[in-house]
């Protein structure tokens, strides 16, 4: 993950830079928020597939609905912990 290491806002800032070359990406995320950027995502569990769609659609998929709800938590908790 090339975004691995970066903050929310280098992450969005790097990710903008690149869509402007308007070329195809492939990604390789965990970060919901990346993901979410994406045309098109292939969900994957121990190296099989287990979703293909866009992000609205894959919401129905309980895998991909449980890692957004547990970012959304981890990211919760993290901006209380910050105070």
């Amino acid at each position: 993950e090339s975004t691995s290491a970066l903050d929310p806002q280098t992450e969005r800032n790097l990710l903008d830079a690149l869509d402007q070359y308007g070329a195809t990406m492939l990604i390789i995320t965990q970060k919901m928020i990346t993901a979410e950027r994406a045309d098109f995502i292939l969900l994957l569990e121990e190296g099989k597939m287990a979703g293909i769609g866009k992000y609205g659609e894959l919401l129905d998929n309980p895998l991909f609905r449980a890692m957004v709800e547990s970012q959304r938590r981890e990211a919760v908790h993290d901006a209380y912990a910050a105070r």
